[in-house]
Order: C-alpha cells, then sequence, then structure tokens
C-alpha cells in the first residue's frame, strides 16, 4: 500500500532578486544625502564664518581666530555663527542627496546585474549535450566574479 501512495515534496521556492525583496529601499540614500548635508552644514559653516570674518576685517579688530570666534559668540549668540546658512545648507543637502542616492542605486544595480546575475537569470534548464560545459563554465565564471566583488566591497 505504501508503494501506491504518491509522495510529493512541496516545490522549492524560487530565489527573487534582491531588488524584488526591497522595493522601498531606493530611497534610502537620496535620504542619507539629505542628512548628510545637514551634518556638513552643522559642523563645518562655523568654521567658515569665523575664516570670513578674519579675511574681510581689519587686523587690528581680531587678534586671531579664538578672539573672532569669543566675540562673535559674545556680540551675536550661537546664531552668528550661521549667518547665511541658508544657501549652502539647501545646496549640500541637494548634492548630497544626489551623490549618495546614485551612489546606491549605482551599487545595487551592479550588485544585480552584474556580480550576481545568478539571482536574476537563472541559468537555462533547457541545454543540449554540448551545452552543459559552457554552462557550467559560465556559471563559475560568475561565482568568481561574485567572490571578487564581495571582497572589494568590504575593503
Amino acid at each position: 500500500m505504501a508503494a501506491d501512495a504518491k509522495t510529493t515534496l512541496p516545490a522549492a521556492p524560487s530565489p527573487e532578486p534582491p531588488a524584488a525583496a526591497k522595493p522601498h529601499s531606493n530611497y534610502k540614500g537620496f535620504v542619507a544625502g539629505v542628512f548628510s548635508g545637514i551634518a556638513k552644514l552643522s559642523v563645518g559653516h562655523p568654521f567658515d564664518t569665523i575664516k570670513v570674518r578674519l579675511q574681510t576685517t581689519t587686523s587690528t579688530r581680531f587678534s586671531g581666530p579664538l578672539a573672532c570666534l569669543t566675540q562673535t559668540l559674545r556680540n551675536e549668540g550661537l546664531a552668528g555663527l550661521y549667518k547665511g546658512a541658508t544657501p549652502p545648507l539647501v545646496g549640500w543637502m541637494f548634492m548630497d542627496s544626489v551623490m549618495l542616492g546614485s551612489l546606491s542605486v549605482y551599487r545595487r544595480l551592479l550588485q544585480d546585474h552584474v556580480f550576481n546575475p545568478l539571482l536574476i537569470t537563472p541559468l537555462h534548464s533547457t541545454t543540449t549535450p554540448s551545452q552543459p560545459t559552457a554552462t557550467a563554465s559560465r556559471a563559475s565564471s560568475l561565482v568568481r566574479r561574485s567572490v571578487l566583488w564581495r571582497r572589494l566591497w568590504n575593503m
């Protein structure tokens, strides 16, 4: 009786490409770029303000950068260090958003289509007796490229 019963194994799930598994991850690089621009301006603009004030005033007004900083903070407060920060803020946010957003998209495209194409387009199952060696050669080449890519990626 046991021989009469047909046992069927469940079909193995087909591997889905990483892009299909995470369609919402395309915007993360762009958002990170916005925050990168804000961080750059928050840290760098006070130094730029002090530098410009030292360059544009007479040498008798400030004895050095620390004197310029203390006088600016005493006379204008913390807001004095960020005068004129809005145009550079918009510029940094836009530039870094485009740069990091495109970097993340290009990395994903390279990973999906150049270095791991087996995940996207599986090897053809309809092979003739002359094709298995070519298919095996292609697969080993893809594995070597994938290993090299991962080594470079983690440097």
